[in-house]
């Protein structure tokens, strides 16, 4: 997968998850997107645009994120920016991507948790399990559990890295 191909499927992640939480706002919960704020990947993203739009990183990606910008456009937008986007992301740079996207997710389930033990539970699928779902693409198979065994905090974030990354040595051999 080239480098492009993760950040824009990132910006797509997030659209997803705020076209899921947009009825709820609709319906008078205001602050649905300051409950679920970490669900914004300008951090993951950066891993690979290396700060490329520094402090004006919305303002680069809101035509694409809203629709005024087709995928192609935005693509070759950024290919033309940083032309090493066009290069196949390294094991290293995607673990460094999961390494950020696995906090969003634990600040995430936090948050939830945190809601439904009060007894209100955010049960929008396309939202609160499209992460972890692209985590698992990431990682190229099912993670099965090992997400999870993070946010509750059963393993630490290195022993879930070095877990991803000894299965992607397995699978090399």
């Amino acid at each position: 997968m080239r480098k492009v191909d993760v950040v824009v499927s990132l910006i797509e992640l997030e659209k997803r998850i705020s076209k899921s939480l947009n009825p709820l706002e609709e319906a008078g919960l205001d602050s649905i997107f300051e409950l679920f704020s970490m669900l914004d990947f300008e951090d993951a993203t950066n891993v690979l645009l290396e700060n490329v739009f520094k402090d004006v990183y919305f303002e680069n990606i809101q035509h694409f994120r809203f629709g005024t910008e087709s995928k192609e456009e935005f693509t070759n937008r950024l290919l033309k920016i940083k032309p090493e986007l066009s290069w196949v992301i390294s094991p290293d740079e995607t673990l460094k991507v999961i390494s950020v996207l696995l906090d969003i997710e634990k600040e995430r389930q936090e948050t939830y948790i945190t809601f439904a033990n009060l007894g209100v539970e955010f049960d929008i699928p396309e939202a609160m399990d499209s992460l972890e779902k692209f985590i698992d693409q990431l990682i190229g198979e099912n993670a099965g559990d090992i997400v999870y065994f993070y946010t509750d905090g059963d393993m630490s974030k290195e022993e879930v890295l070095d877990f991803i990354s000894g299965k992607w040595k397995q699978e090399s051999k």
